[in-house]
């Protein structure tokens, strides 16, 4: 048994094989109305209990409403996909199902006391903010990706840092700005869209500086370096300024504080901007064109697997940052790229990069491929969809891109007839509608292939 310090109530400890013993105490708070796996591992446990035994007789507590379920929702989504014990895969879909709803929709119920009537995304935090004034709780601190291992295979372990730097993604008032790029956003597939406004939901303090490895210096503490993900996710801006540092018109001595306002913000004159920075005026006005040419940002294209991070960073640091008006537009979240089936690793050696693709200068490839079917083969597989590529992918892919430009070539010698079985504008308006249909590209190179 152990003591619930808000209640100062004692309760049971089960045993559960999802949760694991090395994260954490090792314990964690049962929720078997709203959650389908605790729901389920006392399900199981209840089987090995003699009748009429006092762990029989434990019943879940509802304490969230949500318009579509009953009192227990975990039960209602577990019995629905058929679940048969703790250990099914079905649900990780019944969880993620059911916390998205309660998340969003889910209004506390009246034994929540203080908390009652209140949404659960709205209550989230204000319940942790009274459990730590209250002295009710504590925070261990624990890597989400572990086990992280070094190169000699040892496992690493949290180092706490003093005077660290946090940019402060729980910020409320940052949060509501965030949600409203997104609204005004084109996410690509629908479906992701959920997930960044969930990311954004949890997310909080992160740590922007580190001490090790390479980096920029931190402007206001040089014994710091600013975190990869805390300014890759803004450097589509820099590539506008990359040009003119490679050319040597402009240098680290030549950007000021100054500068950036003017270009990137318009704030300021060009004129005491190029006094400040010592660049002329013509270079200054040159770079404030070219940034206003491409920003904003029209579409930011990777993978699922980031969405929790870079590409919601991305959303995040652009809205902190630059005016409403150079907010990002789109957002497409792409399926992953494979290697003769296994995933790309430069750890394993199991990758090529695109210049090989052309060169055949990679032990996967038999020989080079020209661009154009290297693009090819791409869009033979939708955006969302896995990438895999391989040799053999390769020259199916080069008979057939041949097949089109052959028929091309051959078109192109043709005279057209008044009269013919096929029906070319209906053709057309199927093409385009493969690219408005998500951008299925797969779809209309099958159109274009009916038509040779």
């Amino acid at each position: 048994e152990v003591t619930v310090p808000h209640r100062n109530e004692k309760i049971l400890m089960l045993e559960a094989s999802f949760v694991e013993s090395h994260t954490g105490t090792g314990l964690v708070m049962s929720v078997p109305a709203h959650a389908p796996f605790d729901y389920q591992a006392l399900v199981d446990f209840k089987k090995d209990q003699p009748l009429g035994s006092e762990l029989q007789l434990i019943k879940p507590i509802s304490i969230i409403e949500t318009e579509g379920y009953g009192e227990i929702p975990a039960k209602e989504a577990v019995e629905k996909l058929g679940v048969k014990d703790q250990n099914d895969p079905k649900l990780e879909q019944a969880t993620e199902e059911i916390y998205g709803k309660e998340f969003y929709g889910g209004v506390l119920k009246q034994n929540t006391e203080q908390f009652a009537g209140k949404k659960v995304s709205e209550a989230k935090d204000s319940i942790k903010e009274w459990l730590a004034k209250e002295k009710y709780s504590d925070i261990l601190l624990e890597l989400t990706n572990t086990p992280v291992r070094c190169r000699c295979g040892a496992e690493c372990v949290v180092k706490i840092l003093t005077n660290q730097w946090f940019l402060n993604y729980g910020d409320k008032t940052w949060k509501e700005k965030a949600i409203k790029c997104l609204d005004g956003m084109s996410v690509l597939p629908q479906e992701i869209r959920p997930e960044f406004n969930y990311v954004i939901g949890w997310l909080h303090e992160r740590a922007c500086a580190r001490q090790h490895g390479l980096g920029t210096k931190l402007p206001w503490d040089k014994e710091w370096i600013v975190e990869s993900l805390s300014d890759s996710v803004i450097y589509m801006a820099y590539y506008i300024l990359a040009k003119f540092v490679n050319a040597g018109k402009i240098s680290d001595d030549n950007l000021s504080k100054e500068f950036f306002d003017y270009v990137f913000l318009g704030y300021g004159s060009l004129g005491k901007v190029s006094e400040i920075t010592k660049i002329s005026k013509e270079t200054v006005d040159e770079i404030k064109n070219e940034f206003s040419y491409f920003y904003p940002v029209d579409s930011r294209h990777s993978g699922r697997d980031l969405v929790p991070n870079h590409l919601t960073f991305f959303v995040l640091n652009h809205v902190a940052i630059f005016p409403e008006n150079n907010w990002p537009q789109q957002i497409v979240v792409n399926g992953s790229v494979l290697m003769d089936g296994k995933k790309m690793s430069k750890s394993t050696g199991n990758y090529i990069n695109p210049g090989q693709i052309f060169t055949g200068e990679n032990e996967f490839l038999s020989k080079g491929y020209v661009p154009g079917v290297a693009r090819f083969f791409i869009m033979q597989a939708h955006y969302r969809s896995v990438l895999d590529f391989s040799d053999e992918a390769l020259q199916a892919s080069e008979k057939g891109f041949y097949r089109l430009m052959e028929a091309v070539h051959v078109l192109k010698g043709l005279e057209a007839s008044s009269t013919s079985s096929f029906s070319i504008q209906e053709w057309i308006d199927s093409c385009y509608a493969a690219m408005n249909d998500d951008f299925n590209s797969p779809i209309l190179i099958a159109q274009l292939f009916e038509a040779v």
